[in-house]
């Protein structure tokens, strides 16, 4: 596993992650109704969006 999902699983705690060049991402656990970390979700974008880059 990703130490970084390992990290949230354990902790509960959000992280961001900045490893890949010009991209972020943020990991944040998932709780279920008993307050439990059952999981997590992570988001994704680029740091520079470049508007033409699907352009022709």
């Amino acid at each position: 596993m990703v130490p970084q999902m390992e990290t949230v699983l354990k902790t509960g705690q959000r992280v961001t992650v900045t490893n890949k060049p010009s991209w972020i991402s943020v990991l944040a656990p998932v709780y279920n109704s008993l307050g439990d970390v059952v999981g997590l979700i992570e988001t994704v974008s680029q740091v520079k969006m470049d508007a033409h880059e699907n352009v022709k």
